[in-house]
């Protein structure tokens, strides 16, 4: 987490792409918190060299729809975190949040109706920040529910954590 968190000062580029990871492993963690994985079949499910049927974010982010892990709002976030993400990773060219096909993305994200305390003002919200934030929720919420922590502070169910 403490990486995570540094990446608020970190270039735009870096930001996009390493929060656009933490967010996709956390996904991973839920899918192998719930699913019956054996040793011997890990590879064909989540290596990208071995073409897993979950390698990509963007198989991940409609399996967890399809099977009713995350709902409509957080898929359609997830993959604008994703389209983000790629943008940064395949440009050709320096850009940043302010590029406009970048900063349209981070418009739609959902953070903007939840979180109008933080942003009043969808047309000039900032691109950064929502999309900074929009990954941050998913992440410590996936890791809150892992942990079994409830929005009052209780917990129900203490998971197994990875190493």
């Amino acid at each position: 987490m403490d990486v995570l968190l540094s990446l608020r000062k970190a270039p735009d580029h870096m930001l996009a792409i390493t929060a656009a990871a933490y967010v996709d492993y956390a996904l991973e963690m839920v899918f192998r918190e719930r699913m019956r994985i054996d040793n011997d079949e890990e590879g064909r499910i989540f290596e990208g060299g071995g073409n897993g049927l979950m390698a990509t974010a963007s198989s991940k982010i409609t399996l967890a729809y399809a099977a009713r892990y995350i709902e409509k709002p957080s898929r359609d976030d997830l993959r604008i975190i994703n389209r983000v993400r790629n943008i940064f990773a395949h440009s050709m060219h320096q850009i940043d949040f302010k590029h406009p096909e970048v900063a349209a993305q981070c418009r739609k994200l959902s953070l903007i109706q939840r979180r109008s305390d933080m942003y009043p003002n969808a047309a000039t919200a900032d691109p950064r920040s929502l999309y900074w934030n929009t990954c941050l929720d998913f992440f410590a919420a996936w890791q809150f529910q892992r942990r079994g922590i409830q929005q009052d502070g209780t917990i129900q169910h203490v998971a197994p954590m990875d190493e």
